[in-house]
């Protein structure tokens, strides 16, 4: 059987999500611990051990009618943490979004949640779409309130300039020009990206 979205096998989707779950654990931005694999009719699913103390950063975000600057920088530090660790190691998130940010309430560290669809890659491009989708749920209206906490120079100054200084130095295999020319031309783009349409 393959998923539906991602064309795995059953088998090829236990090895990818194990091999990102132990890069992710091994990092300074965790992901949750992973008990097992479920499969439905469509897709297969990742059980993961419950955390109480963590926090994901769309409830701070979206929910809350009015974060403390401390919430906001916070929150964006963390996604770029998160953001930085998996593209250094290869791998591209595929649903990077402020829900799928987190926190660990006690220590404040970062940490990356629902990594269904993480893959490896080195590709630029999958980085780019990781940030980009990131960059959007910003000002989202999903949660059926839009949040204007957060504008361009937020995006430029505590998401992208803590990114690229993480990411300076690329794994080989990452061509860090390809890289490097991808956070240039998202810079361009925050303030599109940051409207509501």
């Amino acid at each position: 059987d393959l998923n539906e979205y991602t064309g795995e096998t059953f088998e090829q989707k236990i090895v990818n999500d194990y091999n990102v779950t132990c890069k992710l654990n091994q990092s300074a931005a965790p992901t949750l611990e992973m008990l097992g694999i479920v499969k439905n009719y469509r897709s297969f699913g990742v059980i993961t051990k419950f955390e109480d103390n963590i926090e994901s950063f769309d409830r701070v975000l979206w929910q809350s009618k009015n974060p403390s600057r401390d919430e906001i920088e916070h929150a964006l530090y963390c996604a770029a943490m998160s953001a930085a660790v998996m593209h250094s190691n290869g791998i591209r998130h595929g649903d990077y979004c402020a829900q799928n940010t987190a926190q660990d309430k006690v220590t404040r560290q970062a940490r990356v949640i629902d990594t269904t669809t993480a893959h490896p890659s080195s590709n630029p491009n999958d980085f780019r779409y990781d940030l980009s989708s990131y960059i959007t749920t910003l000002n989202s209206t999903d949660s059926g309130v839009s949040s204007s906490h957060v504008n361009e120079h937020d995006v430029q100054k505590l998401l992208l300039d803590p990114y690229a200084e993480m990411t300076q130095n690329m794994p080989s295999g990452i061509s860090q020009s390809k890289h490097n020319a991808m956070i240039s031309n998202i810079r361009n783009d925050v303030a599109d990206m940051l409207r509501v349409y």
